[in-house]
């Protein structure tokens, strides 16, 4: 699952391009059941996609309090 993002304004673009360097894990009962992965397209913010590890596709996002976030 993932939802595209659009900068719009006039902003400093940051000097990086792919995939945020950081971890961020989706939990529940204290497992890991995914992650979320941020996007940056020419400095900008350009997605986020929820990664999950099990076989059914999940219905919404995760809410803030199963994200876990720390270092990759």
């Amino acid at each position: 699952m993932s939802v595209d993002l659009r900068v719009t304004g006039d902003h400093v673009a940051a000097e990086l391009s792919g995939l945020v360097p950081v971890r961020a894990l989706v939990e529940a009962a204290g497992e890991p059941i995914g992650e979320l992965l941020v996007w940056v397209k020419h400095g900008m913010l350009d997605s986020l996609e929820y990664a999950w590890y099990g076989v059914d596709d999940p219905a919404v996002l995760p809410g803030a309090e199963q994200v876990v976030v720390g270092d990759q």
